[in-house]
């Protein structure tokens, strides 16, 4: 469905809504909170293991679609994904709902992009696009990314793998459903964008 939005998406908009939540420690809670959070996805994708369902039409379409549309996503508007993904190395991050529960803490008009960043996470999400055109397992992507973080200069620079992974998070946490692609896609590109952040951190 074009207008149905995520578990995660809506938990993340909770707390502007209804205030600070406090979190259960019941078992279930911790494992749906496990299951939904982006931070703890890893290929392969796995659309049927999930807190979530996707819906019978997406279920039925086929695989290839979801990673399109994942890849098409970055795509379409390269620039400004990679510039927004550059915040996190930027300055006045987090600063607009800082210290307010009535701000949505995942919004953040107010950092501005560190242009340092700007040709790596670049060459990085090009990286990742086409690895979700080609449906690539963690061995090939990683290679990949490896070769991207190489080729732009990132290898033996522990603080900037660490700061582009932390840009590829900053991205992973704030795609949102149905406001960038539909879920299937999403699951998609958190997954990708997991793994990649996960590889280039330890690249060191």
């Amino acid at each position: 469905m074009a207008t149905k939005g995520d578990y995660y998406t809506h938990c993340m908009d909770i707390p502007p809504q209804y205030g600070t939540p406090y979190p259960s420690k019941d078992q279930n809670a911790e494992t749906y909170r496990a299951l939904l959070s982006p931070s703890q996805f890893r290929l392969p994708v796995n659309f049927k293991k999930n807190a979530e369902p996707i819906t019978e039409a997406q279920a039925k379409a086929p695989i290839s679609q979801h990673f399109t549309e994942a890849a098409w996503s970055l795509i379409r508007n390269y620039e400004a994904v990679a510039i927004f993904s550059c915040r996190p190395t930027g300055s006045d991050v987090g600063d607009w709902a800082r210290g307010n529960p009535a701000k949505a803490r995942l919004a953040d008009p107010y950092a501005r992009y560190d242009e340092r960043m700007l040709a790596p996470i670049d060459a990085i999400l090009r990286t990742l696009s086409e690895a979700m055109l080609d449906q690539k397992s963690t061995p090939d992507l990683q290679q990949r990314l490896r070769r991207a973080a190489e080729a732009s200069g990132l290898n033996g620079k522990k603080d900037r793998l660490q700061q582009a992974s932390a840009c590829l998070a900053y991205l992973r946490d704030r795609v949102g459903v149905p406001r960038d692609m539909s879920l299937p896609a999403a699951r998609v590109l958190r997954t990708y964008l997991a793994e990649a952040a996960l590889t280039i951190g330890p690249l060191s």
